[in-house]
């Protein structure tokens, strides 16, 4: 479950870890052998980076490195982003599609112990606790098999008004067809995503009534009371800071939009340098047939 923490759901087990020095042909071997997908790059100790298949794929095949040769310092991710083990699963799968990640190292008092990745929901339990986070999931389950079967998102905006699940949250239906569409993967990978970001949401907005129950105690009044109406007076604005998580939300979208579009404008710019490069007629066609696919993808995801 997402409220589980990352130590009841890590990779121990798997955990791979290679020297800076090792090629990719090697440690695919190691990889291969231990049926992971990601090694962690480590020295003296320390956590300096991280491999993954994807790596392998974008950083060395397609830019046609010799793995024999090519050392894992050279194509791996540098001082990637970590997970504490005491933080929420929720929260780690959250940061891991906030940010295109598929694989998060686990860190420990400065030593790598583990690591989480987007197989890891199964084995969890992609289902969220909360009746309210799960419906939303499956709510956006229909609008990704929708979107994948070639409606666009502005009728599935315009049918909210004429569909009884969104009867008078059709605010609410419009933000989250427009979070489906930000997102790309499979229907299941998009549902996880869309519950985790439900359940770190309401973990957000809880800690911060939480705390402003604590500050008004803390100044002398009382605690609010659970049906009190927001915006009492000395009472925090529950519907501001709901507001504001929102905001958090979509801003944390939009920089995830930048990423992808800065990663797919990196691989559209090697995919032209292998085309001045020149090849075989063969090479040529799956060069430009690679680079249209990838113009697609650029215009479906907005860049």
């Amino acid at each position: 479950m997402f409220s589980q923490r990352v130590r009841s759901v890590m990779e121990r087990k798997k955990l791979l870890t290679a020297a800076p020095e090792t090629t990719v042909s090697q440690a695919a071997k190691l990889m291969a052998k231990k049926n992971v997908g990601a090694v962690m790059i480590v020295e003296n100790e320390r956590l300096v980076g991280i491999f993954t298949e994807r790596d392998a794929l974008v950083r060395v095949i397609a830019q046609g490195r010799d793995t024999e040769t090519t050392q894992l310092a050279e194509v791996m991710t540098a001082d990637p982003q970590t997970v504490d083990p005491s933080k929420t699963f929720g929260s780690a799968l959250l940061m891991m599609y906030e940010n295109g990640f598929r694989h998060v190292p686990v860190v420990e008092e400065g030593k790598v112990i583990g690591h989480v990745g987007t197989p890891a929901a199964a084995a969890a339990g992609t289902q969220a606790k909360d009746a309210q986070c799960t419906q939303r999931g499956a709510d956006a389950l229909k609008i990704v098999w929708m979107r994948d079967s070639g409606a666009l998102k502005e009728r599935q905006i315009a049918d909210l008004d004429s569909n009884p699940a969104f009867a008078g949250r059709r605010e609410e239906g419009r933000q989250l067809v427009e979070s489906v569409y930000r997102k790309r993967g499979s229907a299941p990978d998009v549902r996880a995503a869309i519950e985790a970001e439900c359940v770190a949401e309401k973990e957000r907005f809880a800690q911060a009534a939480a705390l402003a129950a604590m500050a008004l105690k803390m100044q002398g009044g009382a605690p609010a009371a659970p049906a009190a109406a927001p915006g009492a007076a000395g009472q925090p604005d529950l519907a501001r800071l709901e507001a504001r998580q929102r905001e958090e939300i979509a801003a944390n979208e939009e920089a995830f939009k930048k990423s992808r579009c800065a990663d797919l404008a990196r691989q559209h710019e090697s995919l032209r340098r292998q085309e001045r490069a020149g090849g075989s007629i063969g090479t040529m066609n799956r060069l430009n047939e690679q680079r249209h696919a990838l113009d697609d993808n650029r215009r479906n995801e907005g860049c």
